[in-house]
């Protein structure tokens, strides 16, 4: 049986992804400035087209796969990436997914680490940084980051980039920047945005 308080962090869940995809809509008008013009529900970037679906996502197709963003390629082009974040991610067995349990955003982030177990291309894990009564996962830190499991920690920052301390790949950023970053690493792994 689901508890009140589950049933309460579900609904905010679901707020949080209507919020988002609400402002991504809105942000995203500029993109429009490469769509199709013989099909202006289709943008292209590269060899991509994009669709606009019903859920509010951008959807394309990537070796065969239907994969989502809340965003187009050209609109995160400017978030800094270093081109060693793929090459730590493709020789993982498996991810850790770290967040600290009291970030203001812990929602995003679990819409994020939800959509990360269908949509990224290795197996993930999650864990949080210090104990906690919300969330029963283990407690991890950057230290225990490896060749063969590398851990993508959610950092609040007011900036905006993945960055890489040793195997820790750091995804700084708050709010909505969470879901830009998602779309940054997902891009760059499955080779829509090249170096």
């Amino acid at each position: 049986m689901v508890s009140k308080a589950e049933m309460k962090r579900q609904k905010k869940v679901q707020l949080v992804i209507t919020a988002v995809i609400i402002f991504l809509m809105v942000t995203s008008i500029a993109g429009f400035l490469g769509y199709d013009q013989s099909n202006p529900n289709i943008v292209k970037y590269e060899k991509y087209k994009f669709s606009f679906n019903q859920a509010g996502l951008w959807e394309t197709r990537i070796n065969d796969m239907s994969l989502s963003f809340y965003t187009l390629p050209q609109d995160i082009l400017s978030i800094p990436y270093l081109s060693s974040t793929n090459i730590i991610i493709n020789n993982a067995q498996f991810v850790v997914l770290l967040f600290d349990p009291e970030d203001p955003d812990a929602e995003s982030i679990d819409v994020i680490r939800f959509d990360f177990t269908t949509s990224f291309p290795k197996h993930t894990q999650s864990a949080v940084t210090k104990n906690t009564t919300k969330y029963t996962l283990p407690i991890h830190d950057c230290s225990q980051a490896s060749p063969q499991t590398p851990i993508i920690k959610f950092v609040r920052s007011n900036e905006t980039e993945i960055a890489i301390d040793g195997y820790c790949i750091l995804m700084k950023g708050s709010g909505n920047d969470y879901f830009y970053l998602r779309d940054t690493l997902l891009y760059r792994l499955y080779g829509v945005i090249n170096d």
